[in-house]
C-alpha cells in the first residue's frame, strides 16, 4: 500500500511547462478523454491533454533522468497524431503513464484511481499513475503515485458508473516507485 512518503513529487516550472504546453497542443489534434463524453470532452480537451503530457513528461524525467525520450516519443506521435502510441509512452517500452488532475480532493489516495481501458491493456505492461496538482499557466506539480503491472489489475473491468469498462485500482493500492536518483 502506498504511503504519502512514497509519492515522488516533481515541481515543473515555466521552461518545462513551455515544452509541455507545445506538445499538449500538438496532441489535441488526435487526442480525446477516456472519461469525458460529448461536449464535456471537447470543452476540456486542452486541459486533459496538458495533464496527460505533464504526466508523461514527469514520468520520463523521473525514470530516465532527462527528457530526451519524451521529446523523441512526442516527435513521432506528433507526426501521426490520430494513430496513438499503443500505450507506450516511452518509445520502445512497456510503460504507460496515466495522469489525472487533482480536483477538490483532500484525500487523493482514496479518491483517485489508476484506470486502464481494455484497448490500453497489454500483457507485461507497467502502468504508472501521476496526479497533477497546482496547475497554473507557468507551473504544475506532478505527483508520481505508484505503479501496477497488467497482472496486478482486476480480472474484470468495472461494470457500472463513470469508469464502466475500465480496469481500476485505487491509488493507495499501487506499488511504490523505486527511489531513483540521477547525478548528471
Amino acid at each position: 500500500m502506498i504511503k504519502s512518503s512514497d509519492i515522488i513529487t516533481m515541481h515543473l516550472r515555466k521552461p518545462e511547462m513551455a515544452i509541455i504546453r507545445k506538445m499538449a497542443q500538438a496532441a489535441e489534434v488526435g487526442g480525446c478523454s477516456q472519461i469525458r463524453k460529448g461536449s464535456d470532452r471537447s470543452d476540456n480537451l486542452s486541459v486533459d491533454q496538458l495533464v496527460g503530457q505533464i504526466g508523461t513528461y514527469a514520468g520520463c524525467k523521473y525514470l530516465q533522468g532527462d527528457i530526451k525520450d519524451y521529446r523523441v516519443s512526442r516527435y513521432y506521435a506528433n507526426k501521426a497524431p490520430t494513430v496513438g502510441d499503443g500505450g507506450a509512452d516511452i518509445t520502445g517500452s512497456n510503460i504507460d503513464f496515466k495522469a489525472s488532475a487533482i480536483r477538490n480532493s483532500s484525500k487523493p489516495m482514496t479518491t483517485y484511481k489508476l484506470l486502464v481501458r481494455p484497448r490500453e491493456l497489454h500483457d507485461g505492461w507497467v502502468y504508472i499513475l501521476v496526479l497533477v496538482s497546482d496547475l497554473t499557466d507557468t507551473s504544475a506539480t506532478a505527483n508520481l503515485v505508484g505503479w501496477a503491472s497488467t497482472q496486478m489489475l482486476p480480472k474484470s473491468p468495472e461494470s457500472e458508473g463513470i469508469f464502466k469498462g475500465a480496469y481500476m485500482l485505487q491509488a493507495e493500492d499501487l506499488s511504490p516507485l523505486p527511489p531513483f536518483r540521477w547525478w548528471f
